[in-house]
């Protein structure tokens, strides 16, 4: 057999790319969390994955993409996919898997716990004694890990470590604004439990929005 018809017979074989097979891969994984027949923690933990793994493959694999279409790398892959063709393609695809994790969210785990008493409650919903706690805490334990780091036309951006929970604020004084980050890297409280689950109701309060994973 010539090259010529090695190069033809690879062509024929049906290769799907690798970063367009991971995402369905991950997406197997979510359909796990969306199986109302396993038990809702385990649900939780099958979601939690998928926006591990979800992060990882941005740090590594869209990077190497985008890193290619910037350098002009043009070269097909054996599924016949350019970089420039392939970006495009894992944008519509990742956008609609990061939806369909909200809806898991949303629509399903989280009234299937509000059914086993763990309720998300905003600063509204909360009561006097669950304020005053909430507020202690992030006293306590929030508070000492944040650090506030201006951001104008004289400083430079501030580097955000990865992984890290980071909140911008927008400060206006008189005439005068500016942005302020509030960096959390070394916190690992992201939820405060209001009560104890084993005794009855428990309520979640959250100190970020949940409307990306």
């Amino acid at each position: 057999m010539n090259e010529k018809n090695e190069k033809m017979d690879k062509q024929r074989l049906p290769f799907i790319n690798r970063e367009l097979s991971w995402m369905d891969f991950n997406a197997r994984v979510l359909e796990e969390a969306f199986e109302k027949e396993n038990p809702v923690m385990e649900r939780i933990r099958f979601l939690s994955i998928t926006a591990s793994n979800l992060d990882e493959f941005f740090m590594v694999r869209v990077a190497g993409v985008k890193e290619q279409v910037e350098s002009g790398y043009n070269k097909p892959d054996f599924s016949g996919l350019t970089p420039a063709k392939l970006l495009p393609q894992l944008n519509t695809k990742i956008y609609g898997f990061s939806e369909r994790q909200y809806s898991c969210l949303h629509r399903s785990i989280v009234p299937a716990l509000k059914k086993n008493g763990i309720l998300f409650v905003t600063p509204d919903e909360m009561n006097e004694k669950q304020t005053a706690f909430i507020s202690d805490y992030f006293d306590k334990v929030l508070f000492p890990v944040l650090t506030p780091l201006a951001v104008d036309r004289s400083r430079p951006f501030p580097f955000l470590a990865n992984k890290s929970l980071n909140l911008a604020v927008r400060l206006k004084k008189q005439k005068i604004g500016g942005i302020l980050f509030c960096s959390g890297a070394g916190s690992k409280h992201p939820l405060s439990l209001l009560g104890n689950p084993l005794r009855g109701r428990a309520h979640v309060r959250s100190s970020r929005r949940c409307d990306y994973l």
